[in-house]
């Protein structure tokens, strides 16, 4: 019985490792697909195409159904992402400046004008529901998910390009205006503002709570979560892509000189990938990182007639496989969680197989974050220290509760500040079950005394995770049990 268990995963991994890179099924959706695509939990595709279609797809490629955006009478041109809601309603936006909401079945939920200007990027859905908006005259909205009545509207924010919002697990919103990255509390009002980044690049949100942003200044910015300048790296050339967020913490960004860049959480150079053609496009390149840790990226090959080419990369940028496409692609990657990695080419949704089994389970491993384009991470940490007592000795104790869904508490102890040692920070953070680092919890020099972390894992897959304690000389580990 062993040698045949055996022998079926040898023949299952061959298999396997003979169709990755090669295009399973091909959805044929009759104008450009510029789009990412949304993906539900029933495992629907949902897609836009240039005139005006919402696009239900099958996980087998199959047409499920399609809804026309109609404005005055005629077809809306899309070309941004759709979002999907906590009930599964989808929400889109037109050129023309309309949102619309459609419902699972594919029957119209409501429209709404926005009446100032046109939407240019993708809805945002923040953690109460809300669709996040904004338009080309400088407006930000959020909207009822009932009835697409607005909750608020904020004007003279200024010029958002095409970047969409990125919301935290506390609801602030974080988007560039004319050049600034700006914190937006969810009621609206502006919590802080940063000079840098922006243009058509959208933010990330690591797990730490670090924003970062490319910009038309060729920097990648990364800032602190009370809007202060953490670090910035330069590219060769301005930057139109959006940041992506591999294990350990690694951002990968591409700039237009047809460079992708892997960068260090510290913002030091891990590698170059340049195998594109530098070539502008709204959303310009963006990957995708899956839940192996192969890095998608797909772009330009040659100037003319635009061959492209799609990429799968190992984490030190050298290549795992490659696929040749004889039409641009339009569309950033996704992954679905049975290994297709979907993205659009021309007219077409794309599948091809993969060795990944879904998203990489990061802050922020995609545009738009997560398989639905949400547009917020779930990962939530609170730090507060209880009681005045000094502690006698080192302790990291058990989460409670545990098994947990989504959040759960971890307490420690410090017998003495971490200023003393070489290595001022305590840190605290989650590993998967491979040793990657999901997250860090704490990252901070810390007075002796007791502390208490609340951590929330909705963004996380279900499984076993590990949670490392370090300050000074002292290092603990303790595992815990993540059940959705």
């Amino acid at each position: 019985m062993k040698k045949i268990i055996t022998l079926f995963i040898l023949l299952s991994s061959f298999v396997l490792a003979q169709t990755a890179g090669t295009v399973k099924w091909t959805y044929e959706a009759d104008d450009y697909v510029k789009a990412l695509p949304a993906i539900a939990n029933d495992g629907t595709i949902y897609i836009c195409s240039f005139d005006g279609f919402l696009h239900a797809i099958n996980p087998d490629g199959t047409v499920k159904w399609k809804y026309e955006a109609i404005f005055m009478g005629e077809a809306s041109n899309v070309r941004f992402a759709p979002a999907i809601g906590h009930d599964g309603t989808i929400y889109f936006s037109g050129l023309a400046g309309m949102v619309y909401a459609v419902n699972p079945d594919g029957t119209e939920k409501w429209v709404t004008d926005i009446t100032v200007g046109m939407t240019e990027a993708a809805p945002a859905i923040a953690p109460d529901g809300s669709i996040v908006i904004t338009t080309s005259m400088g407006e930000l909205q959020a909207l009822n998910p009932a009835d697409g009545s607005v909750i608020w509207n904020k004007t003279s924010f200024g010029y958002s390009g095409h970047s969409s919002p990125a919301i935290d697990a506390n609801g602030i919103i974080f988007l560039p205006f004319d050049g600034n990255l700006s914190a937006i509390s969810k009621d609206g009002s502006v919590i802080w503002e940063f000079e840098g980044g922006g243009g058509y690049s959208s933010p990330a949100i690591g797990a730490d709570g670090t924003i970062y942003i490319g910009s038309t200044d060729s920097y990648l910015y990364a800032t602190n979560p009370d809007g202060t300048l953490k670090w910035k790296f330069k590219t060769g050339d301005d930057i139109y892509g959006s940041p992506v967020i591999g294990y350990d913490g690694v951002i990968f960004i591409y700039s237009v000189e047809g460079i992708l860049y892997a960068v260090n959480p510290d913002g030091t150079e891990k590698w170059q990938f340049n195998k594109f053609y530098p070539l502008f496009s709204i959303l310009n390149i963006t990957t995708v990182v899956g839940a192996d840790s192969t890095i998608y990226v797909g772009g330009n090959a040659e100037e003319f007639p635009f061959k492209a080419r799609f990429y799968a990369l190992n984490t030190d940028g050298t290549v795992k496989w490659e696929l040749t496409l004889d039409e641009p692609i339009y569309s950033l990657p996704t992954i679905t969680s049975d290994g297709l990695v979907l993205v659009g080419f021309d007219t077409k949704l794309i599948a091809i197989n993969s060795e990944s089994m879904g998203l990489a389970n990061t802050s922020w491993p995609k545009y738009r974050n997560t398989p639905d384009n949400r547009g917020y991470t779930a990962i939530a940490t609170s730090v507060k220290q209880i009681g005045v007592e000094v502690p006698q000795e080192y302790l990291l104790s058990q989460n409670y509760p545990n098994p947990f869904n989504p959040s759960t508490t971890i307490r420690y102890s410090i017998p003495r500040s971490t200023e003393y040692y070489n290595v001022p920070q305590t840190t605290l953070k989650i590993y998967d079950i491979l040793g990657r680092e999901v997250a860090t919890l704490v990252n901070e020099t810390q007075k002796a005394g007791k502390y208490q972390v609340n951590f929330n894992a909705s963004n996380l897959s279900s499984g076993i995770y590990y949670y490392t304690l370090q300050s000074g000389n002292f290092k603990e580990s303790k595992n815990m049990i993540f059940l959705k």
